[in-house]
């Protein structure tokens, strides 16, 4: 709570939904503090009178447990203590998040400037250029218009075995 709202305030007592809104709390959460002795000198007649000495109870009483400071719990862990912390992995997760987006954005700027190229579309072009080069060399025995029928089929023979050696040692690399 700003210390002007509460040096403003504290001449005149405030009721407790005043008190709550000060602090940026319900209502129900000043009751609570109240009736679990959180504030107890600030308190009289359902109202908050001094609101420095309010003040300074809340926040010493946020360290607190709820349940009054331990009373009829005198060993054991408090139920805030027994609960598991959500926020760690919350924040473990925001963490991830941020992580992932940031690789993301970091692959997509990288993407524009041509420093990385999408694996499918390398693959297919890769594929398309091994198929155009086969073509071509395929079709040199059938553009010798000279040639014999059983020339042109032995040339072919013998391109069609030199590229198939070509394409097993790309495999097994």
């Amino acid at each position: 709570m700003a210390a002007r709202k509460v040096k403003a305030a504290a001449a005149k007592p405030v009721s407790l939904r005043a008190f709550g809104r000060l602090m940026g709390v319900k209502l129900s959460s000043v009751q609570k503090a109240i009736k679990s002795g959180r504030l107890r000198k600030s308190v009289r007649d359902g109202k908050i009178v001094d609101l420095v000495l309010a003040d300074r109870e809340w926040k010493a009483g946020a360290t607190k447990p709820a349940n009054g400071g331990g009373k009829g719990h005198a060993s054991g862990p408090t139920a805030a203590a027994r609960q598991p912390s959500v926020a760690g992995t919350l924040v473990d997760a925001q963490l991830r998040l941020s992580d992932q987006r940031a690789i993301s954005l970091e692959l997509a700027n990288r993407r524009k400037r041509g420093e990385v190229l999408d694996a499918a579309e390398v693959e297919r072009d890769h594929f398309q250029a091994a198929r155009t080069l086969r073509d071509r060399i395929l079709n040199v025995p059938d553009r010798c218009g000279e040639l014999t029928p059983a020339v042109r089929a032995r040339i072919r023979d013998e391109l069609r075995l030199a590229l198939g050696e070509v394409a097993d040692e790309l495999a097994r690399e």
